[in-house]
């Protein structure tokens, strides 16, 4: 315990892989009740994960009521890996369509520009499972 850190033992550990297990079922689940819904992951750096949390929340919620939505989007951040250079964080999001014309275009134009900001911040496109490349246009 050179650095002072707290064994939680395999319980967490088991419940964050059951929860990473049951997303997509939980995104078809609610897509029943008009919310439309994804997660992505990024590496960032220690010195600028804080500031890629901030803007890439402020930029989904910012996208998602500038299309007309009734409600402010659900955002949150997940650390999954820690290294010493930084840490894989999972950004999940989702909204009530309800409002917004056309959900689906807004849901890929939405997606991208969380995906445009996390690199603007310092993340980057993709973490261990391999590149993501996307078109803007």
């Amino acid at each position: 315990m050179r650095h002072k850190g707290i064994f939680a033992g395999a319980k967490n550990g088991k419940r964050g892989f059951m929860m990473t297990f049951v997303i997509a079922y939980i995104r078809d689940f609610v897509l029943k009740y008009n919310i439309m819904g994804e997660s992505f992951e990024t590496a960032v750096p220690w010195s600028k994960l804080k500031r890629l949390v901030v803007n890439v929340k402020k930029r989904i919620n910012d996208e998602v009521l500038k299309r007309g939505a009734e409600l402010k989007p659900f955002v949150s951040f997940r650390i999954t890996q820690l290294y010493e250079t930084g840490a894989a964080v999972y950004v999940y999001f989702g909204f009530n369509m309800r409002g917004i014309k056309n959900p689906l275009k807004s849901y890929v134009e939405i997606e991208l520009a969380a995906r445009d900001e996390v690199m603007k911040n310092g993340g980057s496109v993709s973490h261990h499972h391999g590149t993501f490349t996307y078109k803007t246009h």
